[in-house]
């Protein structure tokens, strides 16, 4: 493996210990992380929006990993892009999830971070660990302060230098609620299965 120009060692080592042969890999960015840690897990799907970067790694992808290419909705006026230039780079997410079902990882490392941060919950289960590089970057002239409002759809659970992981905050401890978990006497049945199907809402 070769992570150089791609993250520190460190945070290779931190990410190749949260991956699993069982895992299904998303990741918003070029592809040169997911060529690197393809042989690690079931299967990576990559959504690039650079062609020359689809070009550099679909010569190279093993057979268990896929590369899309989206384009920029609209011309990019925005550093790190926004919702509305990279809408359909996002939303292509949801596309991929109907192919190969719930991500148990998704790597964001490429435009409107923000955004695909908030897509998490469509595409993830309570269980799935998000990663999102650049995050807190310790060097504070690199540091992007607008990454922290990811914060809002994810629960930051540990990190390594610049890469961080998180679990997505709005599929944490929802509780399946039983009929019987309400049910106060036989006769409350009926009222019991309602309160239950309003609490699983």
């Amino acid at each position: 493996m070769n992570f150089e120009n791609i993250c520190t060692e460190a945070e290779a080592a931190f990410l190749l210990k949260n991956l699993k042969p069982t895992d299904r890999v998303l990741e918003w960015g070029n592809g040169d992380l997911s060529l690197q840690i393809a042989d690690k897990v079931k299967h990576v799907t990559v959504i690039t929006h650079e062609l020359d970067a689809l070009g550099k790694i679909i010569d190279l992808q093993p057979q268990n990993m896929t590369s899309v290419y989206v384009p920029p909705t609209e011309p990019m006026q925005s550093d790190d892009g926004n919702e509305r230039e990279f809408h359909a780079y996002i939303q292509e997410a949801e596309q991929q999830l109907k192919r190969f079902g719930k991500f148990s990882v998704v790597i964001i490392r490429g435009r409107a971070r923000v955004h695909c941060a908030r897509m998490c919950e469509n595409i993830g289960t309570d269980t799935t660990r998000v990663f999102m590089f650049d995050f807190n970057h310790p060097q504070e002239q690199y540091r992007r302060n607008e990454y922290f409002q990811a914060e809002q759809y994810l629960q930051h659970q540990k990190g390594e230098f610049a890469l961080h992981l998180f679990k997505i905050k709005a599929l944490q401890n929802k509780k399946v609620v039983k009929a019987t978990d309400v049910i106060a006497s036989p006769e409350q049945h009926a009222t019991g299965l309602k309160i239950a199907k309003q609490k699983k809402k």
